[in-house]
């Protein structure tokens, strides 16, 4: 999930990063030993409280729709994100289709 912020979230989460990356395109939390579970539930508790029954927008788009191991891993985030009371938009991160669309809509506002 990417709601944490805080330099300490990141220095979690990459300490986390050495049990997490040998499990590749398993369920991942099934896999972390279970101190390390707990420590990932710890810090994410309190942004699930802070965006509990919000509406969060999630960017979709690069390496995330074309990867098919990343493309799961962003499918679960989002249905966990749901199943904990943050409601989920989805919008497409545009690239470079949505570059050329904003050129055009920028030559048409003139």
């Amino acid at each position: 999930m990417a709601v944490c912020r805080k330099k300490r979230c990141r220095r979690v989460r990459n300490s986390q990063k050495r049990d997490i990356d040998d499990k590749r395109g398993e369920n991942v939390m099934e896999n972390l030993k279970p101190e390390t579970r707990a420590g990932v539930l710890v810090e994410a508790l309190p942004y699930l409280q802070d965006y509990y029954g919000k509406i969060v927008v999630v960017k979709y788009g690069g390496n995330a729709m074309i990867n098919e191991e990343l493309k799961q891993a962003v499918i679960r985030d989002i249905v966990l994100l749901n199943l904990v009371g943050i409601k989920v938009v989805l919008v497409h991160g545009g690239g470079e289709t949505g570059d050329r669309a904003e050129g055009e809509k920028a030559d048409h506002a003139d």
